[in-house]
């Protein structure tokens, strides 16, 4: 990996509990102070890059008390440590994300920005979005190509739906 291309800049890496051991171990070399991400240790070479790091339903701290994460790999991800409630314990934030999403899709399929209508806003604020944030960016995607009058919309935020199903690929 060229983290050295990262300078200036952040590297992400989602689900990091996932990690294999090995994989966890190379990332421990990653962070090391002095690893220029060239393939070399190199104190003159030092990358500055901001590393986040994520995890969608592991505890780590509990994970490397177990065993089951590396523990020098905990303590360099966590400097510092944000919790973020999934999509249904924050409904209040549906519709400052939605409007989000539909503006940046609008723009992305060039379609007109259309408003949400009341009664998808209610049902999107209702459902529980087992696939977070991800299905809603979804649905919004399907909100920008169908259109707002599309029956489909309403039945895929019904909890008894199975039109997720139907949509399960990504769209």
């Amino acid at each position: 990996m060229r983290v050295d291309l990262s300078n200036g800049g952040t590297l992400f890496f989602d689900e990091v509990g996932e990690l294999a051991t090995p994989m966890q171990g190379q990332l421990v070399i990653l962070l090391q102070p002095g690893f220029a991400g060239s393939g070399a240790q190199n104190e003159d070479e030092n990358a500055q890059t901001r590393i986040m790091c994520s995890t969608s339903h592991l505890k780590l701290e509990e994970e490397a008390e177990a065993g089951g994460f590396r523990q020098d790999l905990y303590y360099y991800i966590s400097v510092v440590c944000i919790r973020m409630p999934p999509l249904r314990e924050r409904c209040a934030d549906i519709p400052l994300i939605l409007n989000y999403l539909l503006e940046s899709y609008s723009d992305l399929y060039r379609r007109p920005r259309v408003p949400v209508p009341s009664e998808i806003l209610s049902l999107a604020q209702a459902h529980a979005w087992p696939g977070n944030i991800l299905q809603l960016e979804n649905f919004v995607k399907r909100f920008v190509i169908l259109g707002p009058e599309n029956p489909l919309l309403k039945e895929m935020l019904r909890p008894s739906s199975g039109a997720n199903e139907m949509f399960s690929a990504r769209g």
